[in-house]
Formats: structure tokens, sequence, C-alpha cells
């Protein structure tokens, strides 16, 4: 649908790690629907891992286990707040 077919590189829309050295150019936003604060859910993220070249433990990921708490940001936001990030 865009022009580009299935299974090729399109060099407008990616994330690379080559070298240590990062590189995107894709940006994606998020609209808080209601207020949150931290620890209360809604958005959540774990601050440079979306695109880590390296393996990361399940419960990590997934966000659970006491040990990985301290990474997990959960920022306080109100309703109508943008969160971007790429």
């Amino acid at each position: 649908a865009d022009g580009v077919p299935q299974g090729v590189f399109n060099p407008e829309l990616q994330y690379r790690c080559v070298h240590g050295q990062l590189w995107t150019s894709l940006l994606a936003a998020s609209v808080q629907l209601c207020d949150h604060q931290p620890g209360d859910g809604g958005f959540c993220i774990v601050r440079g891992s979306h695109k880590l070249n390296l393996p990361v433990p399940t419960d990590f990921a997934d966000g659970v286990g006491s040990a990985f708490a301290e990474h997990i940001h959960h920022p306080a936001t109100r309703a109508g707040d943008v969160v971007l990030w790429s």
C-alpha cells in the first residue's frame, strides 16, 4: 500500500544500531486519555530498551520483578498530554 514491497528494507522507516551508534527516523506518540500518577499504570517505558540489540530478560521486558522496578518509568501525565519517543 505504501509502495514498498513486503520484506524490503525501507530506509525512510528505520531504527539502526551499528557499532554502538544509534540512528532512527521513527517517532511514536501516546495520547493520554486520563490523569496518571507514577505507578498508576497507563503509559510506562524502560528507557532505551525498546530497540536493544542485546538479549533482555523476560521479566525486565514485561515490567515484572522487583529487580527491574528502578528501570521502569511511569511518567505523571494529565488527560490530553502527548508523550513522544523514538
